[in-house]
Parts: C-alpha cells; structure tokens; sequence
C-alpha cells in the first residue's frame, strides 16, 4: 500500500475544514433566523364573526378557526366541583352555560394574539353582551392575568356558580389531571 500524497492529503485537510466551517456558518445562520423571528411583530389583529360552535366553557370555533376567550379560565370537561357528596359537573355546566349565552346569536371575536396551541385569543360578544365577561359575573369562569376581578368579586360575593361552593381553579385542576384525565 502506499502513502497518500501530499497533495491529497492537503485536498482531504482542507476538505475537512471547509465542511466544518460550512456546519457552523450553517448553525449560525438558523440561531440568527430564529432570534429574528422572535422578534417580528404579531399578525396585526383581526376579528372572526359567525355562527359560533362552543367547545368547552372559554373555546368555541367559528368555521374552522378555533378561539380562546382571553383573560379567563372555565372549569374543564369532566371537572366536578362542589362538596364529594354533592359534586356537580362544573365542566359540562361552563359549556352549556356559555351555548346559553350564545344562543345561535352571531359571534364576534376581536384578537389580537394567538396562543402556544394556535387558537386565536379574543375578546367575544354575541349582539351587545360580552361573553368573556359574562362568564366570570356568573361565576361559570374565573379571571386571569388580573383580567375581570371586578366580575370575578361580584361572582363570588353573590356565590353565583363555582363559587357557591368548594371547586378547584381550572389551572389547579388541569396540574392535577395530566391531558389524558380529561
């Protein structure tokens, strides 16, 4: 067998470092293109109006986009409230509550974000009344993010809802109860 010129040898070297070089410009170009597009700027806001199906008491579609009442938080489907010897379906009650409102009005959502799941986060009302809103004052949601403390206090003052006796806040109860529980 004999030795690899030095010739070749210098050809396979300079190979080598020019693959390297190319791998770390390569992964500095992707950090870089991440970085930036962390920093654009949002989808300027919009709004989504129409017939709206409601999915569980703070998300409903309307047409295939799906929407996430912004500031609150309704109990989950299958969440049960209330002493263990009188439990109640807080979950199902949220939803049913929120169709109530709705009542085959027209839904309109103004959002400004979407979230982690990409669910449009908005602000809902069907003719004049606010659903994010109105679901806190009846104590079928609770306030996030200091949104609606005021229509929370006046829930749990009146006792209207999840407060009229013992539940877990929905964010509690989700930690308790992996995806698969729910």
């Amino acid at each position: 067998m004999t030795a690899p010129t030095t010739k070749t040898a210098t050809n396979r070297a300079s190979r080598l470092f020019f693959d390297r070089q190319l791998r770390w410009v390569l992964v500095a170009v992707v950090a870089v293109a991440a970085a930036l597009w962390r920093t654009l700027p949002e989808a300027p806001a919009g709004e989504l109006s129409g017939p709206a199906d409601v999915r569980d008491g703070d998300s409903i579609n309307i047409r295939s986009a799906r929407i996430r009442l912004e500031g609150i938080d309704a109990p989950e489907l299958g969440q049960s409230c209330g002493r263990p010897d009188a439990a109640w379906d807080c979950g199902r009650a949220a939803a049913t509550h929120l169709a109530r409102l709705i009542a085959g009005r027209r839904v309109t959502c103004a959002w400004r974000r979407r979230d982690r799941h990409g669910r449009y986060l908005a602000r809902c009302t069907a003719g004049s009344d606010d659903l994010n809103a109105l679901m806190v004052r009846n104590g079928m949601a609770v306030g996030f993010g200091g949104n609606y403390a005021r229509e929370e206090n006046a829930a749990r003052a009146a006792g209207h809802g999840l407060w009229a006796g013992p539940f877990l806040r929905p964010d509690v109860w989700r930690r308790r109860h992996p995806r698969g529980d729910h």
